[in-house]
């Protein structure tokens, strides 16, 4: 069987960095999708159909980055670990309980921030194995949030 990608060998302790960094990046997208649901249904004021729209366009695509993030791991072989406290266990975001909705496009431009950031320390882990096809899931998944977080900086202005 052919395959396209080149896969270097790795130790057990790169596999292990592997798998946490993939899981950082799963429980950031896991977090903010549902940060964004939970702005979605409490913006209000004079910009609440433009937030709404924003954020319902956010995590619409989560929802298809976090399926598109675990099967990816799974193809690696790693277990998706997707309980309530592993997401918390793993996830660089915390979101804020009361939120207001001057606040949310702050809270959201923060977490959106923490999702890309993940998302490059993945890449390096992807990188130094030459796993190429994880490199392009990271790469669309950074290049999204980066466009939406200009969306949500400019709303912000």
């Amino acid at each position: 069987m052919q395959t396209s990608e080149v896969t270097r060998p790795h130790t057990q302790g790169q596999r292990e960095q592997e798998a946490k960094a993939l899981h950082t990046v799963f429980a950031n997208a896991c977090s903010l999708y549902l940060m964004n649901r939970n702005f979605y249904w409490n913006a209000s004021g004079p910009k609440q159909h433009t937030l709404q729209r924003v954020f319902k366009a956010h995590y619409t695509d989560l929802e298809e980055t976090v399926d598109l993030l675990a099967t990816r791991m799974r193809a690696q072989g790693i277990t998706i670990k997707c309980s309530c406290s592993d997401i918390l266990e793993f996830s660089t975001i915390h979101e804020p309980r009361n939120a207001d909705t001057i606040h949310m496009l702050a809270e959201a431009s923060r977490a959106n921030t923490a999702l890309i950031e993940s998302a490059r320390t993945a890449q390096t882990v992807a990188q130094e194995k030459g796993d190429t096809t994880t490199l392009d899931l990271l790469f669309e998944l950074t290049t999204t949030h980066q466009r939406f977080l200009q969306t949500l900086n400019s709303l912000e202005a």
